[in-house]
């Protein structure tokens, strides 16, 4: 009995032991696990701190990037419009020179013409004094000649510096020199004048131009300055006769992949044609009859322009030589006379249909040049 009580007591000891051992380590577990779980927290909020620091600082960067380009872009636009300005401040600063000089110069041409009349009236008082002057004389030398004179009448004073004394022809000659090159110089200030004024409008509407002023170049201002000068010395001033009017054909609903390929069906350019043509015909008033297919002779005759269609996707029929050839041919069976075989291929007309396999038949085309079909 003592040995089963001492063994159930060892056996209670041992499991409570087992117990205690067992709880230890949950015990031990557990502290563990929230240890991992608290580094693990701190961990991923140290990675959030990170994260949210470093967004802070591309967001900083980002910032201080849209300043600077904000301020770079301000600033170019600044030395754009100073530059704008300089160069609009120097090129009316030029025109207002330009007009200085005008005006100087005009002002130096009316002091010359000024100077040219006082000279003009100098000279004509002049001449009548020496005129008057050349009168006395001779009257003087006519009374001296006489016989009583020679004793009775007294000396009159010989006037001074005869031998300066010129003639009238001469002073004539001057004068219509002096009187031409006037009026070739007005000629020349007036036409100077015209031209400056071409070339101030011209510069004026050279500067209406905002491509040329973005140039920052005063040759290529001055060039089209000149370039529009030049053209209004040449132009005459009138305008051009306004062009007739030209009815135009309506246009054709088609959809978007019907000239895709060359797999769409022969009958769409015919009926298309033919579709136009009824469409223009009736919205201009006109009698129109159109024959699918090759028509008679005496529908030929009697139309004022026969139509022939030409498929150049069709390989069957041939070229448009052998095709025109055929046509011709039925029709010289049915026509009698030869007069109206010759007026019937004087009066056809041939439209080629356009493809993808034959987009612009030329050559077919230059082969019905210098052809005799009848």
């Amino acid at each position: 009995m003592d040995k089963d009580k001492d063994r159930e007591k060892i056996d209670r000891d041992e499991r409570e032991r087992g117990v205690k051992e067992q709880a230890k380590a949950g015990k031990e577990e557990r502290d563990k696990f929230e240890r991992d779980a608290k580094e693990q927290a701190a961990r991923e909020k140290a990675e959030r701190d990170k994260f949210e620091r470093d967004a802070k600082e591309q967001a900083a960067r980002e910032k201080a990037e849209r300043e600077r380009a904000d301020k770079e872009r301000e600033r170019a636009e600044r030395e754009r419009l100073a530059r704008d300005k300089a160069e609009r401040e120097r090129l009316e600063r030029e025109a207002k020179e330009h007009a200085a000089r005008e005006k100087a110069e005009r002002e130096r041409l009316e002091r010359a013409k000024e100077q040219a009349r006082k000279e003009e009236a100098i000279a004509r008082k002049k001449a009548e004094r020496e005129r008057a002057e050349r009168e006395r004389l001779l009257k003087h030398q006519a009374y001296v000649g006489t016989p009583t004179a020679a004793n009775t009448a007294p000396l009159l004073p010989l006037p001074q510096c005869v031998e300066n004394v010129v003639p009238s022809e001469v002073s004539d000659l001057i004068f219509g020199t002096f009187l031409c090159a006037l009026l070739v110089g007005a000629v020349g200030f007036f036409k100077g004048r015209k031209l400056r004024k071409q070339q101030n409008r011209a510069m004026h509407r050279s500067l209406s131009c905002p491509a040329l002023v973005e140039l920052k170049s005063t040759r290529a201002v001055k060039a089209c300055a000149d370039m529009l000068a030049a053209f209004d010395e040449r132009s005459d001033g009138r305008r051009s006769k306004p062009a007739p009017y030209v009815p135009s054909m309506p246009r054709v609903a088609e959809s978007a992949g019907e000239n895709s390929n060359a797999w769409s069906p022969r009958s769409v350019g015919k009926s298309t044609v033919i579709a136009v043509l009824e469409g223009f015909a009736a919205s201009n008033n006109v009698l129109l009859s159109v024959v699918e297919g090759k028509p008679t002779a005496r529908e030929a005759l009697v139309a004022a322009t026969p139509l022939v269609v030409w498929d150049a996707v069709d390989e069957q029929r041939g070229s448009l030589k052998e095709y025109v050839a055929r046509h011709l041919k039925q029709l010289t069976h049915e026509l009698a006379s030869k007069k109206e075989q010759e007026a019937l291929v004087s009066r056809l007309l041939v439209l080629c249909n356009k493809s993808d396999l034959q987009p612009c038949p030329i050559p077919e085309l230059r082969s019905l040049d210098g052809v005799n079909f009848v």
